[in-house]
């Protein structure tokens, strides 16, 4: 399994690449299915 912190990490990483390139998104869901999963992309967006 890949782990959690990472693939958040990684995907966090990404969107906010993708956004600086594109301003016409105005929002970004992490759908996410734990509350671990939850603090882990609170911390990163935070």
């Amino acid at each position: 399994r890949f782990p959690k912190e990472k693939a958040a990490e990684i995907a966090v990483a990404q969107v906010k690449k993708f956004l600086e390139q594109d301003s016409t998104i105005k929002r970004v869901v992490f759908n996410v299915f734990t509350s671990a999963d939850e603090s882990i992309y609170r911390r990163l967006l935070g």
